[in-house]
C-alpha cells in the first residue's frame, strides 16, 4: 500500500493509472487538503479548464484565419469552425468544420487538408506568444447540425401521427 502525503496533479494521475493497472492499493493521507473522493475530479478538471481555454483560442484564430483567406483557399466558399477539441498535452488539435454549401462537403474538405500546412503556419504566427508547442490539426467534417435537422424531421413526423 502506498501512502501518499503531498500531491502533484502528474503524481496523483500517474498513481491512479498504477492503481487501475497494476492492482496497486493507494490511500491519500488524511490531512490532505481534498477529501479522497474529490481529488482526482477537482485535478481532472483543471486539465480539461486548461484544455477548453486553448481550444476557444485555437477556434477563434483558425476562423479569423478561415475567414480572411476563404477566397484564395477555399474559392469563396462559406467554412465555418463549429468545434476544437484538443488532447491533454495540447500537441492534437481535432477541428469541426460546417459547411453552408452542403452539396460540396468532401470537395472542401480536402481544400482544407490540402492547404492545413499554410493553414497551422498562420495560426503558428498568430499564436506563438502564448503557447509553447503549435498542435497537428485535424479537420472533420461537423454533422450535428445536419443531425439536429434528421432528428428535428423525425420528431415531426412522429407528431404528426400521433394527430393522426
Amino acid at each position: 500500500m502506498i501512502i501518499v502525503q503531498s500531491i502533484t496533479a502528474y503524481r496523483v494521475i500517474k498513481l491512479q493509472s498504477l492503481r487501475e493497472d497494476w492492482g496497486i492499493g493507494i490511500q491519500i493521507s488524511s490531512y490532505s487538503p481534498f477529501p479522497n473522493s474529490q481529488i482526482l475530479s477537482y485535478l481532472c478538471t483543471m486539465a480539461s479548464i486548461r484544455q477548453e481555454k486553448f481550444a476557444r483560442l485555437l477556434q477563434r484564430d483558425l476562423s479569423n484565419i478561415i475567414q480572411q483567406r476563404t477566397h484564395s483557399y477555399f474559392e469563396g466558399k462559406m467554412l465555418m469552425v463549429n468545434d476544437v477539441e484538443v488532447s491533454p498535452d495540447l500537441g492534437y488539435a481535432k477541428v469541426y468544420l460546417g459547411f453552408v454549401n452542403q452539396s460540396e462537403k468532401d470537395y472542401l474538405l480536402g481544400l482544407v487538408n490540402f492547404h492545413s500546412k499554410e493553414i497551422r503556419h498562420e495560426l503558428a504566427q498568430k499564436i506563438r506568444n502564448e503557447v509553447r508547442k503549435i498542435p497537428e490539426l485535424t479537420f472533420y467534417i461537423d454533422n450535428t447540425l445536419d443531425n439536429a435537422l434528421k432528428m428535428e424531421k423525425i420528431l415531426e413526423k412522429l407528431k404528426e401521427n400521433n394527430e393522426l
